[in-house]
């Protein structure tokens, strides 16, 4: 599983658009580059060392996953903290902190997650209020619940715990902790988001505009 997101990672497009018909496109000089080279749409001389922020007239699309996660990764990592800060005005049990950050995070990431799926499920159908919630339920159970189930048992307070212990310090663990428990989330959780699609289908902002649009 986590070698199918390297892989996705390593074949993903990503859509570039031109915002000036006279620009060049981002291309790589060499076919054993890593990076693309960009171009300006002025003349610009830089010295040795020195940076310069300049335009580039083009419009990138973020990929699917981060579009789809980091709104949600951006929340869960504050709430995560709140959880540990207010585990620890109570006792300084590390495991207890741990679970404490667990559940924080979990808090924030799936309060958003369901919100964002009410709001999408309630712009795509014409619907009552008890077939929403229980599609949201069965959509993000079938895209996060086994991830979950073995995030929050065991592997992120174990992973928070562990960077606890090896830091001497509590902030510092938790996202440690957080971000190696994320690997090990996104390598289960992606193939479940990739089931969902293929078993529910797949509504996003962009259909719905081009739903309305037709």
């Amino acid at each position: 599983m986590i070698f199918q997101i390297i892989k996705y990672f390593s074949q993903m497009k990503i859509k570039i658009k031109q915002l000036h018909l006279n620009l060049q496109i981002p291309k790589f000089a060499h076919l054993s580059n890593t990076e693309m080279g960009a171009y300006s749409m002025g003349d610009v001389v830089l010295e040795s060392s020195k940076r310069h922020n300049s335009v580039n007239g083009l419009a990138v699309e973020l990929p699917e996953w981060t579009k789809r996660y980091l709104p949600q990764e951006i929340l869960g990592t504050a709430t995560a903290i709140v959880g540990a800060f207010i585990a620890q005005l109570f006792t300084s049990n590390p495991i207890v902190i741990s679970y404490a950050g667990t559940a924080g995070e979990n808090v924030g990431f799936y309060g958003l997650a369901v919100i964002r799926e009410i709001h999408l499920l309630r712009r795509s159908e014409n619907s009552s209020i008890w077939k929403i919630a229980w599609r949201t339920f069965r959509n993000l159970v079938m895209e996060f619940g086994p991830a979950e189930f073995i995030d929050s048992s065991l592997v992120r307070p174990g992973f928070m715990l562990a960077a606890q212990s090896g830091t001497g310090s509590v902030l510092g663990g938790i996202m440690i902790g957080k971000l190696a428990a994320d690997i090990v989330f996104y390598a289960i959780a992606v193939n479940g988001y990739e089931l969902r699609k293929k078993l529910f289908g797949q509504i996003t902002t962009k259909s719905l505009a081009e739903e309305k649009n037709n």
